[in-house]
């Protein structure tokens, strides 16, 4: 094996120990680690879902084709329509393809963050990728 394969072995094997030990410490309910959950949890329901949760009925509604520029402008509330091109896929295939990731990335990143301005943020985070997406 050479060098390279069995770094990304040893990575693979301290991730899965990682996650071993955190699934450990959730079913014992680890106080420390259910604070932290309920954390997040509150974190996510109060400041980014509202905003989410918006932008992402507008972006199944419409099914833009600039994604990730269309949620930008739609997190902002500065939204001109006539603006995209719009395709029309089925809403479940349009989501798989062109926004659970943005929507995973968006969500993740402002997690881990914690920005003061959350709408502003994701607006930021949208438009960065809005030359991939």
């Amino acid at each position: 094996m050479d060098q390279q394969s069995q770094k990304t072995r040893n990575k693979g094997v301290a991730i899965s120990a990682l996650i071993r030990d955190e699934q450990e410490r959730y079913r014992k309910h680890d106080p420390h680690l259910q604070a932290a959950l309920d954390e997040v949890y509150q974190y996510m329901t109060t400041k980014i879902d509202p905003i989410l949760s918006k932008v992402l009925e507008e972006v199944l509604l419409y099914q833009p084709d600039q994604t990730a520029d269309f949620l930008a402008n739609a997190v902002r509330g500065t939204l001109n329509l006539k603006k995209y091109n719009y395709v029309e896929l089925k809403r479940q295939i349009y989501f798989d393809r062109k926004v659970r990731h943005l929507m995973v990335l968006a969500t993740n990143t402002a997690i881990r963050e914690r920005p003061a301005d959350v709408q502003e943020f994701l607006a930021g985070l949208f438009e960065s990728r809005s030359k991939f997406y």
